[in-house]
């Protein structure tokens, strides 16, 4: 098991430079502090299998890369001088009842050796989720003049002067920049008017995904495709993007905020 975690940490580490990504920058993407990074590179901890996919995911490898040093490693085993020789003291020079207590005290060991290496590991594992559960709140800056997603002119406008407010960290809030109230039901039933909504800043989003978009000046929460801002309300129109507008992406929505969070 330490040979897998040392060879997890190494590649994690080298995927993560690859793609230029700070630990901090990581942790945002799969939802995890940036101790429990520094954690899994530093061969401290080890990732929970969800966060095994979601760190694939986030650093563009598959899990042969993050695993071929384990892989390779099983395929050359090697056995030391002393293991040779106890090998052939017990084939050729030991009777029945040397190998017997030869063979009990192996067994006894490779018991108590799993048992102790078990006990680490759950050891690590319970100290990494205290420290998660534990983590403090944090703070994230809500516009003023927040942007909307909306119909018509009810659209409004960014403005560079911000409140703070604090919410608790979980896996959505570490994910987000600032919080947007929303004005208007062209997002509904998956965002209400009056929501308030996480948003992680960023120039450009996928498509399908969901955005906060400046079109001309005016602010708009809507799922972005090629040539149109999507409302999911059917009964509002999309915001079609031509090429005498200005437009560009401001940031991507994570999550409707739960007033629960706000502390």
């Amino acid at each position: 098991m330490e040979v897998i975690l040392m060879a997890i940490g190494r590649r994690i580490k080298e995927a993560r430079l690859k793609k230029s990504l700070t630990q901090e920058e990581l942790a945002k993407i799969v939802g995890v502090t940036k101790g429990a990074i520094a954690n899994y590179e530093n061969n401290t901890s080890h990732p929970k299998e969800n966060v095994m996919y979601a760190l694939i995911n986030a650093l563009g490898v598959d899990a042969n890369f993050l695993f071929q040093d384990f892989v390779e490693t099983k395929k050359s085993p090697s056995l030391s001088d002393e293991a040779m020789k106890l090998a052939d003291d017990y084939e050729h020079r030991m009777d029945d009842r040397g190998r017997e207590t030869v063979r009990g005290v192996a067994d006894l060991e490779v018991t108590r050796f799993k048992s102790e290496t078990a006990a680490t590991l759950r050891k690590s594992r319970e100290q990494s989720e205290a420290a998660e559960e534990i983590a403090p709140p944090i703070t994230l800056h809500q516009p003023y003049a927040q942007v909307a997603a909306a119909e018509g002119a009810e659209a409004f406008l960014l403005d560079d002067g911000s409140d703070e407010v604090l919410v608790e960290m979980n896996k959505y809030t570490k994910q987000a920049d600032v919080i947007l109230r929303v004005v208007g039901r062209s997002m509904e039933p998956v965002i209400a008017d009056g929501d308030r909504v996480l948003v992680r800043q960023q120039p450009s989003v996928r498509i399908g995904e969901i955005g906060v978009f400046v079109v001309d000046g005016q602010g708009y929460l809507k799922e972005y495709q090629k040539d149109r801002l999507v409302s999911l309300n059917p009964n509002i129109d999309d915001v079609l993007v031509g090429d005498l507008q200005s437009a560009e992406c401001y940031g991507k929505f994570i999550k409707v905020l739960d007033p629960s969070w706000v502390k």
